[in-house]
């Protein structure tokens, strides 16, 4: 693999990774009269810590397992994505250079 595509990957894959901590650790509160809790995760919320009921303070953290699939599938394909729009734009500019190269 030649080393502007291994720079590339590397890019593509920093880039997802800082993506995916971002949206791990966003954080939503919500306020009602007898329910506060946090919701962690983008765009679907897949963990939520619950502070206060109505039967009082509580600690309680819940997962939801769908949630944490969807966001996991959803980044995997924004991963790839990524990989292959950065690998089309590197080739594209590569072929214009050659094609100026061969012209002039």
């Amino acid at each position: 693999m030649p080393t502007r595509a291994r720079r590339t990957l590397a890019y593509a894959i920093a880039l997802v990774a800082f993506l995916t901590a971002l949206s791990s650790l966003w954080a939503m509160k919500v306020s009602m009269p007898d329910n506060v809790y946090i919701s962690y995760g983008l765009p679907a919320p897949w963990l939520r810590h619950q502070l206060v009921t109505i039967a009082g303070a509580v600690d309680r953290w819940l997962i939801d397992q769908q949630a944490l699939a969807t966001d996991v599938a959803l980044w995997i394909v924004v991963s790839a994505v990524t990989v292959a729009a950065l690998d089309w734009l590197r080739g594209r500019s590569s072929r214009r250079r050659a094609d100026a190269a061969r012209e002039g």
